[in-house]
């Protein structure tokens, strides 16, 4: 065994996939930055959330020193983590607490003369800590790692995070299953489907078997899964025993190796005699089979000579089997932690495997058959065979009040050719509603008064859009002609509703949302709004603005303190993506710049500095303010009093769900970072709000995993609303103050046309914006211009682009990437797909080819962009090889 304890240099040559790279940078951060909250990653099984752990610690122990200590439920997974860390980070010592030298692959248990070293990685089970806690077992320990820490989370083994907390010691917490009644701030997560989607994981498909047994199974007063008895009563039963093997051997071809689930060591027993009996090459495996006899039977499974393990409970943690092609689930459970377990096991992708079957014997149930899970739950749709739920179709559970989570996860919706375009790579936080108000008007300008012919046929007319859309049941029976925002006027929250307004004459908005479902039924919503509106003469009316709703705490004045500081430092950049009457007053056909908006002034006109040092909770801070400046500050905190809503007034108008997708995203990520970030500036007093900053500057400062290319992607389309907004100055003469600071930001600044450097040339971004070039692995075409503003945005393009028509038409554009030693970029739209080159050329020598040594990245590779970051990041470090 010790061979498996050495160095090996080709699993340490294996570079992490970009997720993990994210996980990896976000959890140190959060680990360093705040030591009185256990940090969590959650990573889905086959995610490699040991291998992105281990990452972690050696970074830990690299910046801070250790000693680790790396505790969680069982031997085995110890064993597979201290292996993992010895091939790939040599230099460090491990140690075990406790358990016998074999279980560890004859690693020595620490000495009792040891003191505490920097490079050490102690490993014991949880149980042993928390036995040996008030002998001093977390002294001197630099960083706990608590794998499976969905497990142990009960009052005797809280205490150990209860100590590591008074004492300030970090925590990181690993699961594949997150449950949210946990002490555990969840910093980084990928689910089952993030990862489907992304290509790391096999694509499930659903075998659903019915076996006829009419079952009455009775719940454990424990964990309130199914009882021993009931499952008895399963694994008993020959008729539904015979159903799993015939099961098997009518499609044995296509379930090839396969993992059965058995109710009880009786039934895997039973289970595995039967296949063997029928010439399957079945074992069982369990706790009364001794460790070297489960060991042999798992191995034998690896290699191709058992086709079928039968087990119970002991391949759902830390097993790697990424040869299982099928999944027979014969225990039935309502537990999302064992059910994502057991189905995760046949998840890991292998060379030529791209999906595997998930077999699920359903029984007629008496009763809690509401509660059972099943692959139609796990998967959001029944019937479907696919880890991607339907997505029209899909909706959010109807809620009638706002929430928030604390613990909330920040997740990514995946830029997947199956969602909508305006929802892909947008961030959102787990447990975080939010609502849109959406203002109409004539196209005159004209206001509509209610109970007219006219505002009722148009209002009639939205709603019955909204119902083609996203259907009946998310939308209101009627119009309201009357103003109910605001809880009055019996106004149903569930449900998408249109109402008058004194200020547009229809006011549509949406019912709380939430999460991705939430995103993907505004861009619904908003493309029948859009083409109702276009048939009835109606537009959105900019003036009034998008006001957006989020849930948010009640209960946190540090948080609430945090948030108003950082809009008031965001405000002017926030300014450069609205419309200008959201900021100066527009009268007559004129913007008075110097004169606010009435309906949205800054934050700081309504609450001071010295007003938020001096309350001490949100309650006396809300009682404290002007009820009528409150409300109509371009963050508006007042709701959180009634409802636990911030409201964002800040907005241009719009029906379009690309720009409001973008706006709720971005006021998500704001009020996350009010919560995990520190050093807030105070909150200075303005009377106008001048748009003079660099949002893309601020945002990488102070919103979350901006290192990554999901942020960068984000942060590229708010880069192109701010040009939207920006050409917007330059047709108004009033403006033109505003224009000068548009002049220093970084867009897709270019001097191919006489520009100086950071301005904009117009001409090269016209011709720029018209190019597309092709990835050749599944022909999709790319914009240019949104490639290089990602580039921008993440840092790797720092100096101007040129467009070039080298003889053969192909060369697209170049861009210098940094001063000294100078990478150069060529996009080529080639018969073989799109594809980069990276120069590394002499200081003073032109851009081009020359002498020049390049690198080719080509698209044809599905991690093509990944590469290209990558080899960005390493020459503007290194300089070229």
């Amino acid at each position: 065994m010790l061979s498996d304890f050495q160095y090996d240099p080709v699993e340490a040559a294996k570079p992490l996939r970009p997720y993990q790279v994210e996980a990896v940078a976000a959890l140190s951060a959060a680990l360093a930055n705040d030591t009185t909250r256990p940090q969590l990653l959650q990573l889905a099984t086959g995610g490699g959330k040991t291998r992105v752990a281990n990452d972690i610690v050696a970074r830990w122990i690299r910046e801070h020193g250790g000693p680790v200590l790396w505790i969680t439920k069982d031997w085995r997974l110890l064993y597979q983590a201290a292996r993992d860390a010895s091939r790939r980070h040599p230099g460090h010592i491990l140690y075990r607490i406790g358990g016998r030298r074999t279980a560890l692959g004859a690693l020595s248990e620490v000495p009792r003369w040891w003191t505490p070293t920097r490079s050490t990685i102690l490993y014991s089970t949880f149980q042993t800590v928390l036995r040996r806690l008030d002998d001093g077992v977390l002294d001197g320990v630099a960083l706990l790692v608590w794998d499976e820490s969905h497990w142990g989370e009960n009052a005797k083994a809280g205490k150990i995070l209860t100590q590591c907390a008074r004492q300030r010691r970090p925590v990181l917490g690993l699961t594949a299953t997150a449950r949210w009644d946990t002490r555990y701030h969840v910093v980084y997560s990928r689910s089952f489907f993030d990862l489907v989607r992304e290509g790391y994981l096999a694509q499930p498909e659903t075998w659903r078997v019915r076996t006829g047994l009419r079952w009455s199974p009775r719940l454990s007063p424990g964990d309130s899964d199914f009882s021993n008895v009931s499952l008895r009563v399963l694994a008993e039963s020959a008729e539904r025993n015979d159903a799993i093997i015939r099961t098997y051997a009518e499609n044995a071809d296509e379930f090839r190796r396969t993992i059965v689930f058995a109710c009880n060591i009786e039934h895997a027993n039973e289970l595995a005699e039967r296949f063997s009996r029928d010439g399957f090459a079945a074992h069982a495996i369990h706790t009364e089979n001794d460790d070297a006899k489960n060991n042999a039977a798992l191995e034998g499974f690896r290699r191709g000579r058992i086709h079928i393990l039968v087990n119970v409970e002991m391949l759902t943690h830390g097993v790697d089997v990424p040869d299982a092609n099928t999944i027979f689930l014969c225990r039935p459970t309502r537990s999302d932690i064992l059910f994502a377990q057991m189905v995760g096991r046949g998840a890991r992708r292998a060379e030529g495997k791209t999906h595997f079957n998930i077999v699920e014997f359903t029984d007629n149930l008496s009763k809690y058959g509401e509660i059972l899970r099943t692959t139609s739950f796990f998967f959001d749709g029944a019937g479907s065979t696919s880890a991607v739920p339907r997505l029209r179709s899909r909706s959010a559970p109807r809620v009638s009040q706002h929430a928030f989570d604390p613990r909330g996860a920040p997740r990514w919706i995946p830029d997947d050719d199956s969602l909508p375009e305006s929802c892909r790579g947008l961030w959102y936080r787990e447990g975080q509603t939010f609502g849109l108000e959406l203002e109409l008007t004539e196209s005159s300008a004209a206001i509509p008064r209610p109970h007219t012919e006219r505002w009722s046929a148009v209002a009639t007319a939205l709603l019955e859009a909204l119902r083609r859309a996203i259907g009946s049941e998310l939308v209101a029976a009627a119009a309201t002609p009357w103003y109910a925002g605001g809880g009055s006027g019996g106004k149903d929250f569930s449900v998408w509703n249109v109402e008058w307004d004194s200020s547009a004459g229809w006011e549509v908005t949406s019912r709380i949302l939430s999460g991705e479902d939430g995103f993907i039924e505004v861009d619904a919503a908003c493309a029948a709004l859009e083409e109702a509106a276009a048939i009835h003469g109606v537009r959105v009316n900019y003036r009034t603005g998008t006001h957006l709703h989020l849930g948010w705490r009640r209960d946190d004045i540090g948080a609430l303190r945090n948030a108003i500081r950082l809009v008031g430092l965001f405000e002017p950049a926030l300014g450069t993506l609205v419309a200008p009457s959201r900021l100066a007053r527009f009268a007559g056909g004129v913007y008075d710049i110097s004169t606010p908006n009435q309906y949205c002034q800054p934050v700081s006109k309504a609450v001071s500095e010295h007003t938020l040092q001096t309350c001490h909770s949100v309650t006396e801070l809300l009682h404290g303010l002007s009820d009528y400046g409150l409300r109509f500050a371009t963050f508006n905190i007042k709701p959180l009093g009634t409802h636990g809503t911030v409201e964002v007034r800040l907005h241009s108008g719009t029906i379009e769900a690309r720009k409001a997708l973008v706006w709720v995203s971005l006021w998500q990520q704001l009020l996350w970072a009010a919560e995990n970030k520190t050093g807030m500036p105070e909150l200075e007093y303005r009377q106008v709000i001048v748009p003079d900053a660099d949002i893309i500057e601020l945002a990488r400062e102070w919103l979350p995993a901006a290192i990554q290319p999901l942020q960068a992607a984000f942060l590229a389309r708010v880069a192109r609303r701010r040009a939207e907004v920006v050409d917007m100055w330059r047709a108004r003469p009033e403006l033109e103050p505003w224009t000068g600071f548009a002049d220093c930001w970084l867009e897709l600044a270019v001097d191919a046309h006489g520009a100086e450097p950071g301005t904009l040339a117009p001409p090269f971004l016209d011709a720029v914006f018209d190019l597309q070039v092709r990835s050749a692995n599944h022909g999709t075409w790319h914009d240019v211009a949104e490639m290089l503003a990602m580039l921008v945005v993440d840092g790797l393009l720092v100096e101007p682009a040129f467009l070039e028509a080298p003889p053969n038409g192909r060369a697209v554009v170049t861009a210098r990437t940094s001063e000294g030693i100078v990478p150069v970029l060529h996009v080529w739209d080639h018969p073989v797909g799109m594809k980069f080159w990276v120069y590394a050329t002499p200081p003073g020598e032109d851009l081009g080819r020359g002498r020049a040594v390049y690198t080719e990245v080509r698209a044809a590779d599905p991690s093509w962009w990944s590469q290209l970051l990558r080899l960005l990041s390493t020459t503007l470090t290194e300089g070229p090889a």
